[in-house]
């Protein structure tokens, strides 16, 4: 499955006025640092995040994270999300999405942006759906900063692994959240299904991967992650991954990826997620990989009909 969308004029003229927009980005910094603190006030949640503005990298080296922020308070205040099932119905499956790096469920999937996700949108809404969205520990970062993530980054400029166990903590909590929603099933696994954004999706995959045939998992649906290894701190996924395609039945339910061949920063193409896939692709039977161009890292409703195609897939995986 593959899906190409074409930037047009627009790109070009971003890429033109890389300079002009740089300069602006750091007036207005210099203005929020001269003022109060950077934080802005949502007042349907009566909460607070941190407003960022981001920079193009004029070194030709590598480029930080340009992320939007969330108060290191509040982020570690912010319980799991927890939605559905639909009222006056029973519950069938249940989806355990990580969020990306930095972020929340809180923030990203309410549906208060006027997104349709599976578990708001009344025209895609699957019933009988449960959707648990666990809010990232508060990990510091390399480079100073200490923000919600599913594990500690190797520098600002990378995507490996830093601390190996922040990771093995995120584990541990993916344990007892399957363990609890499968409870709620019955015992049944494979009701339970996995999956995230960015970071999110990585460290989800990794686990995926690692565990999913031991815990008798669904399924897996994630967007603008990598396939992790080794070779970026996710040590024992190498071995983990061989494994998981030689296995009998689980290689073979529904793992769909949705990339973005035109991101050059945040999760790069072709340095990072293209290669990775060389790891799985053409064997294993059950990956659907589906590629978007024209927005970067930043696919907002890309991400929510993905999620919707997905649902009205596999639903019935969870009956």
């Amino acid at each position: 499955m593959h899906i190409t969308r074409n930037a047009g004029s627009w790109h070009a003229r971003f890429r033109t006025n890389n300079f002009l927009f740089g300069v602006l980005a750091a007036i207005v910094l210099a203005v929020s640092w001269t003022t109060s603190p950077c934080c802005i006030s949502n007042a349907s949640q009566n909460h607070q995040s941190v407003l960022a503005i981001g920079f193009f990298d004029f070194r030709g080296t590598c480029s930080p994270r340009r992320r939007t922020r969330i108060c290191r308070s509040y982020a570690q205040e912010l319980p799991d999300m927890e939605v559905g099932p639909l009222h006056g119905h029973n519950h069938t499956c249940t989806l355990i999405y990580l969020h990306a790096f930095s972020r929340s469920g809180w923030h990203d999937y309410q549906g208060e942006d006027g997104l349709a996700w599976p578990w708001t949108a009344r025209d895609q809404c699957i019933p009988g759906l449960r959707v648990v969205m666990p809010t990232a520990n508060t990990i510091p970062q390399p480079w100073g900063e200490a923000t919600s993530a599913w594990y500690s980054y190797a520098s600002e400029c990378s995507n490996d692994v830093g601390d190996p166990g922040t990771l093995t903590a995120t584990y541990r909590r993916l344990t007892n959240l399957i363990s609890e929603e499968s409870a709620r099933l019955g015992g049944r696994g494979d009701r339970v299904f996995l999956g995230g954004l960015s970071q999110g999706c990585t460290a989800a995959l990794d686990f995926y991967i690692r565990y999913a045939a031991q815990l008798d998992l669904g399924g897996f649906v994630g967007s603008l992650g990598f396939v992790p290894s080794d070779l970026h701190g996710f040590f024992g996924s190498t071995d983990a991954t061989k494994s998981f395609i030689d296995s009998d039945s689980q290689c073979r339910r529904p793992i769909w990826l949705l990339c973005a061949t035109d991101d050059e920063i945040e999760v790069p193409w072709k340095s990072l997620v293209e290669p990775s896939l060389r790891q799985v692709e053409d064997r294993l039977p059950g990956l659907t990989l589906q590629t978007v161009c024209g927005r970067g890292h930043a696919i907002g409703d890309w991400e929510a009909q993905f999620l919707c195609d997905y649902w009205r897939a596999h639903a019935s995986d969870g009956q």
